[in-house]
């Protein structure tokens, strides 16, 4: 814009000897301003009856070119700040737990960027959020995503189970384990299904990491549920000769640990029942 008005500001001063030169340019911005063929010929047949009021008309186009072009310009500055406010909400939102209500479409593709914009950037939060909404564990989650994302739930698991060297994910270990024994989103392997409980409930690897309410990770649940899962694979004998004994002892060391974290000191029963694994 800063480059026409340097060129056609002479054009509001041009004397009648140059006609011909501000016809060419008023139909040049006839075309611009997207006046139709009979449209610009009318402005130039004006022009040739009263150069002077064809010219002032000229100016007075221009005059209006530009405050379209601030008001539209104004318009894009008030859309990309409100979309940046409805990005802090959203994740506002996922840091304190909180369940979000969708209300178009723009507004489920701006949450599914922030998810991933902030799971790549490693915030934890917002890759259990979207492991979440692609299983469908959430409320809302048909919202997101019109159906289960299986494999991409297992790649964002995988990738914070095994792309830690050595460090887990707790929540991420126990979930991705529970894929694996059903088969969804990856092969179904009980083996491996049972090595990550196993993990998980021993606490290899321990990482430290913000949950979705904002604090650390109920992690004593977390392994409760992991280990008293690890018992039932070897209750029920799945991929493995199924031992009874080992079951129980699994649920033994899963309550104990669960009550010494805990300061309590509720029964198996108890603790199977409050943290439902």
């Amino acid at each position: 814009m800063r480059r026409l008005i340097p060129l056609l500001f002479p054009l509001l001063l041009v004397p009648t000897a140059h006609a011909d030169r501000a016809g060419d340019l008023m139909l040049q911005e006839a075309l611009l301003r997207q006046y139709s063929t009979t449209e610009a010929e009318q402005r130039y047949e004006a022009y040739r009856k009263n150069p002077d009021a064809a010219t002032q008309a000229l100016g007075s186009g221009m005059s209006n070119l530009v405050g379209r072009m601030y008001q539209r310009s104004q318009e894009r500055v008030a859309a990309a700040n409100a979309e940046q406010e409805t990005r802090e909400l959203f994740w506002q939102a996922v840091l304190a737990g909180k369940d979000i209500r969708l209300g178009s479409a723009n507004e489920r593709r701006t949450l599914i960027q922030v998810l991933e914009g902030k799971s790549n950037e490693g915030y934890w939060p917002a890759t259990q959020r979207l492991v979440e909404y692609a299983l469908w564990l959430r409320p809302g989650s048909e919202a997101v995503f019109e159906q289960p994302m299986e494999p991409q739930a297992a790649y964002l698991l995988r990738r914070a189970t095994y792309g830690t060297e050595g460090h887990y994910e707790y929540w991420a270990t126990g979930m991705l384990a529970k894929l694996y024994l059903v088969g969804r989103g990856v092969p179904r392997d009980e083996e491996e299904a049972l090595r990550l409980f196993s993990l998980c409930a021993q606490g290899v690897g321990q990482a430290q990491y913000e949950d979705a309410k904002g604090g650390l990770e109920d992690k004593p649940a977390i392994r409760a549920r992991c280990g008293f899962n690890a018992a039932r694979i070897w209750e029920k004998g799945w991929g493995v000769d199924a031992d009874k004994s080992k079951a129980d002892k699994l649920r033994q060391e899963a309550t104990a640990h669960y009550n010494k974290m805990n300061k309590t000191q509720l029964s198996v029963a108890q603790v199977e029942e409050t943290i439902q694994p």
